[in-house]
């Protein structure tokens, strides 16, 4: 646990998808290129958390320059 910062008062939701992306980014980073995942497999496997995750109409002003509303897909 010492990887996830601690301000993040992480709950066992945010701990499993912080967990599911580290696997996504060790199979992304495969010593062989032939063993990686294609970016098509890496969008769709993001695609529904970006949903989940997305920041609520109050919280959007904060994230400057990403546009929300453009789907991944």
């Amino acid at each position: 646990m010492a990887v996830v910062d601690a301000s993040l008062s992480a709950n066992e939701e945010t701990l499993e998808t912080i967990f599911f992306i580290a696997e996504l980014t060790i199979h992304c980073t495969a010593r062989k290129p032939s063993q990686r995942p294609d970016l098509g497999h890496a969008v769709n496997v993001l695609a529904p958390l970006m949903e989940k995750w997305k920041p609520t109409e109050n919280e959007v002003e904060e994230y400057c320059g990403i546009h929300y509303s453009l789907s991944l897909t």
